[in-house]
This record gives structure tokens, sequence and C-alpha cells, in this order.
């Protein structure tokens, strides 16, 4: 298995000048017993370059399921509408 890499980061830009960016991060955690580290999550930045504009969220492996497997039906949804409206 390849090791995970941490804060190295995938970038996705878009027609419309958003860039996403994706990494895998990790969380250490301080309390009253001491410090611990989280599981690992992924990080989703977006950022609209033009209106210099952020928004970033932390997804757990499950959302990241769940997101993949939305989009992809999404995607199949929108090419069988572009391929009707072409004819």
């Amino acid at each position: 298995m390849k090791k995970l890499e941490f804060h190295k980061v995938q970038v996705i830009e878009t027609d419309d000048d958003m860039t996403f960016s994706i990494q895998a991060s990790k969380t250490k955690i301080t309390d009253a017993d001491g410090t611990y580290e989280s599981d690992a999550r992924i990080v989703l930045l977006i950022e609209d370059e033009e209106n210099r504009k952020d928004m970033a969220t932390f997804l757990s492996t499950d959302d990241v399921d769940r997101l993949i497997t939305d989009l992809h039906t999404l995607n199949e949804e929108v090419k069988g509408y572009n391929r009707s409206i072409k004819g």
C-alpha cells in the first residue's frame, strides 16, 4: 500500500476561473488527557480567483464516498441530457 501524503495538494482549475484544491489532512487534538490524533479527513477548498473568495470543508471518508457516488450519478444524467439535445 502506498503511504498517504498529507497536505499534498491536487488542483483542478475550471473553465470559469474557479480552483478546486483537494488534500488529505490530519488533526491533532489537545485536551486535559493530552494530545492525540483524530481521523484523517479530506479537505476540499474552492477558490474564486476573480472575486477573491474561498470556501473550505473537511470531509470524512464516508462523506467522500457519498459525494463520489452522487457526482457520478449526476454526471451520467448530464451526459445523457447533453446527448439528447444534440440529437
